[in-house]
């Protein structure tokens, strides 16, 4: 319960950052903390949705993470990502504080990140890119073959 509080805490005191809260829609781009490479801010909850058309897509890579971690996940700074367009608990995919190689790949992805009140660290690198779904792929190619 007082963990609770605490994230409530924080999140009503998250300050606004340009760049923090976006949402992308183009084939390709970068996505990174606030600040980067400079440390990010603290008390920061920032929330970038990503979206592919029907039929596509979108990858999402991690190159770099530097963040502010500790043995609870939630008592420091942390990176939720989620398949879907919310950050569902049922949906999310993955949740981390260090330097991970990872890739997601889905229609839509959403990814939160959070920091408390310690100075912050470099912060994180990721891109993506829109990709034509596969399993659709497989489908027309075989429909065109039975023709």
């Amino acid at each position: 319960m007082a963990l609770l509080f605490v994230l409530f805490i924080l999140h009503s005191l998250s300050i606004y950052v340009n760049g923090c809260n976006t949402t992308y829609t183009a084939t390709s781009g970068n996505i990174t903390s606030p600040n980067y490479p400079d440390p990010y801010d603290t008390n920061l909850y920032c929330t970038y949705e990503l979206y592919s058309p029907t039929g596509e897509v979108v990858e999402l890579y991690v190159d770099f993470v530097d963040l502010e971690c500790c043995v609870h996940i939630h008592q420091c700074d942390y990176i939720q990502i989620y398949n879907g367009s919310s950050a569902d608990k049922n949906q999310r995919l993955r949740e981390f504080c260090v330097n991970t190689r990872v890739n997601f790949s889905s229609e839509k992805l959403f990814i939160v990140f959070i920091s408390d009140i310690q100075s912050g660290n470099k912060g994180f690198s990721m891109h993506y890119s829109r990709k034509m779904n596969n399993s659709l792929s497989r489908v027309n190619n075989q429909r065109k073959e039975n023709k």
